[in-house]
């Protein structure tokens, strides 16, 4: 196992940086703030409950009233739930593809 660790490591610091490369670019395509787009390309990386978790987090530090920490929150959630369960149901889709050739 500890001989594989290092290229486990490697494959998830590349994976992470292009994703986060993908969402930047992309992000700046559609017009986006790349704050914004990023996260919602990296949730490729923790899905729901952390989405969901992280919203809730940051609208709760950055806000300063219950009514713009709601506001917040809505923002980004929808973005981010959406971008989650698309990149997982697009995997999914993709590796069922490659993996039904092998049967």
């Amino acid at each position: 196992m500890l001989h594989n660790l290092p290229s486990i490591i490697l494959i998830l610091v590349i994976g992470t940086a292009g994703i986060a490369l993908g969402g930047f670019i992309v992000s700046k395509l559609v017009k986006w703030h790349p704050y914004k787009g990023m996260p919602v390309a990296l949730t490729a990386l923790f899905g729901f409950p952390a989405d969901f978790l992280l919203c809730e987090e940051v609208s709760r530090s950055t806000a300063r009233n219950e009514k713009e920490e709601k506001l917040i929150f809505n923002e980004l959630l929808t973005p981010m739930l959406i971008g989650g369960f698309t990149t997982v149901t697009v995997a999914s889709v993709i590796i069922a593809g490659i993996l039904v050739q092998t049967i």
